[in-house]
């Protein structure tokens, strides 16, 4: 069976069911923070199960046909489990060093007949397309109305019909139009392009619900040559599958076993205010003009499962999309690289031992650049410190960081994320680069830690039991599992 959303809820709550959580009462209202809220309330109580919502009301007045969920990427164990890992390779460096391996090796999509496909068992097409129909839902306090979709883009280079997967927002305006935020990358190219072309919109779909795995195709960065639909089916680890959209048959194909996708056009000169939106920085992004959206079909899977995206709460895009593909690209240069971690918003730790003097420097330097603006703040750690606990980070900083020497750098007039609160209005922001490896060929002190030996002979579990083990992980000790709801 093809993966899907509903091949995961379903190896969730047959395997894990502590990962998952159904929310039955209702009907709640999305779009007036209803679910959200939910969500946050369990968060604040440590927990961040992947939640779905069974009984929503759209802002059309009509009961949504399916469910929403929130948070199914919102642990590293849930990408595990994603990636049909073991339980004892649920530590976030497996977990980065299986995506890599995946990243490297892509797979190419196979193309199904429309009767096969799950997300063509209903398809609304012409004036029936109501954006008001389906769950728009809003985050935050001050999140614009009336609401808001946030989910995958599929773009196709007119030119050379390369595909491309990139996640986007939409503020909805009105039934059949909103503002799409689009960032100066793949997406925002090929509409310029089509408008060299001299023509006035471009095909485009969205999905709003799908597999992990295919989620997380559009947080990597694999490079212009990539093919996405091919990474897709290498971090699938199996060949994703297409089946022709709606709206264009066979010149615009759309992944198979997808929940919700919207399909429709990109003006390439109209625009429409968008925001303000809390996005993967927490802050509310400012109030802009993008390209308006005009849907064109709906396609939805029996009972559809719509994705709410709790931007900047959860571990997929932020952390492990960018981190994945930040280490590929250090790896390619620096093959002693273990891990690069994308730790907080535009920092980054870089697992990494240098051999000669300057080389943490010169590594430091190449991952400001490796991603474009998405990385300001460079901090570099030696490989017995664990780049995924900050407190590690932060220990390596206090005792192996002298601020008079070079291993702390400024680095001035970068060209800022056009997210990033902390570059106000001029575009260029500074950051910063700290070597907290010990220093090369100089006398260190040594750390201090138990006799290998005791430590091998003496097993935790033949003093503690499970029941005693699951209490503390239950309790927030994810020192021993390395993970937790």
């Amino acid at each position: 069976m093809a993966k899907s959303a509903k091949t995961f809820l379903q190896t969730l709550e047959q395997k894990y069911p502590s990962q998952v959580i159904r929310i039955k009462g209702g009907p709640l209202k999305p779009h007036e923070n209803e679910c959200s809220s939910i969500v946050w309330q369990l968060k604040r109580a440590g927990k961040v199960p992947a939640t779905i919502f069974e009984n929503l009301q759209t802002i059309s007045g009509k009961k949504w046909e399916g469910y929403s969920q929130w948070q199914q990427e919102g642990s590293y164990a849930r990408i595990a489990i994603a990636c049909d890992l073991p339980e004892e390779r649920w530590q976030a460096a497996d977990i980065f060093q299986e995506l890599t391996r995946r990243l490297n090796n892509p797979i190419k999509p196979e193309v199904i007949i429309k009767d096969e496909a799950p997300v063509k068992h209903k398809v609304v097409t012409g004036e029936d397309v109501n954006f008001f129909d389906l769950p728009l839902y809003r985050k935050d306090e001050k999140d614009a109305r009336p609401g808001w979709i946030c989910g995958l883009a599929i773009g196709k280079d007119p030119e050379t019909g390369r595909y491309n997967l990139s996640w986007h927002r939409n503020h909805i305006h009105g039934p059949q139009r909103s503002a799409a935020r689009l960032q100066y990358r793949h997406l925002w190219s090929y509409l310029q392009k089509t408008k060299a072309m001299g023509k006035k919109e471009m095909p485009v779909a969205w999905i709003f619900g799908a597999h992990p795995l295919l989620m997380l195709a559009g947080a990597v960065r694999p490079g212009y040559e990539s093919d996405e639909y091919d990474v897709a089916g290498g971090l699938l680890n199996e060949p994703l599958r297409l089946v022709p959209s709606a709206t264009l048959g066979d010149d615009f194909l759309i992944p198979a076993d997808a929940e919700v996708i919207v399909e429709g056009y990109l003006h390439v000169e109209e625009k429409e205010f968008l925001g303000p939106w809390v996005d993967f920085m927490r802050y509310y992004s400012p109030q802009v003009l993008e390209p308006v959206f005009r849907p064109t079909a709906f396609n939805f899977a029996e009972t559809p499962i719509a994705e709410h995206n709790w931007v900047g709460h959860n571990t997929l895009h932020g952390e492990i999309g960018y981190s994945i593909t930040l280490t590929r690209e250090l790896q390619s240069k620096f093959p002693k690289v273990k891990v690069a971690h994308r730790i907080q918003p535009y920092t980054c730790v870089v697992q990494f031992t240098p051999t000669i003097p300057g080389e943490a420097q010169r590594l430091a330097h190449y991952a400001l650049v490796s991603i474009g603006d998405f990385i300001k703040n460079v901090i570099i750690v030696d490989e017995d410190i664990n780049p995924f606990d900050v407190n590690d980070v932060l220990w390596a900083v206090g005792t192996r960081v002298d601020a008079n020497t070079n291993q702390v750098q400024i680095v001035r007039d970068l060209n800022a994320n056009r997210h990033d609160p902390s570059s106000f209005s001029d575009l260029l922001v500074g950051g910063f680069i700290i070597d907290a490896t010990k220093p090369v060929g100089k006398p260190f002190p040594e750390l201090g830690v138990p006799e290998r030996a005791v430590v091998e002979r003496i097993k935790l579990e033949d003093f503690l039991s499970l029941e005693q083990l699951d209490k503390l992980a239950a309790g927030g000790g994810s020192q021993i599992t390395g993970m937790g709801i």
